[in-house]
């Protein structure tokens, strides 16, 4: 891939990912949707059993959206050099990797939410002010290794 030519893994100390326990972050979602999924089947098989099959047409988009999730994990970084910023992130179902150079680079944002706060992570918006892309986000990193690499 390019970004795999463009940093090579000499430069680990530049990069950071979300750690083993964001995962829970990621596939909170999709596994909530699973189990309300499976407590309609069995509430409905118990009140009218000849309708519950019809709720597995839910199952597919529920599998597909733990998959998307757990791609993102696996896929999420960043690594920061002298040229630049590579971010590679999800946005609602797609995964994408950005080589931001520092010049372009208009506004760097580290932000949480309320349960964020509580488990040190963060999500970090770079915006290059391009006109389709905007800003791109990077969500469940460490907000102090983020903070280190960005030198904040």
């Amino acid at each position: 891939l390019f970004y795999k030519n463009l940093f090579s893994t000499d430069h680990s100390q530049h990069q950071t990912r979300p750690t083993k326990s964001a995962l829970v972050s990621f596939l909170f979602l999709p596994v909530f949707f699973l189990i309300c999924l499976f407590a309609s089947i069995g509430l409905l098989y118990w009140i009218y059993p000849e309708f519950a099959p019809l709720l597995f047409f839910f199952l597919p988009p529920i599998l597909w959206q733990l998959a998307i999730q757990f791609f993102a994990w696996r896929s999420t970084m960043l690594c920061v050099e002298k040229d630049g910023i590579l971010a590679s992130g999800y946005r609602r179902l797609t995964l994408y990797t950005a080589y931001i150079p520092r010049e372009q680079l208009q506004r760097v944002s580290v932000n949480q939410n309320f349960i964020q706060r509580f488990s040190g992570r963060c999500t970090l918006h770079l915006c290059t002010g391009a006109e389709k892309t905007g800003c791109f986000a990077v969500n469940n990193l460490s907000k102090q290794e983020v903070l280190s690499l960005l030198d904040i």
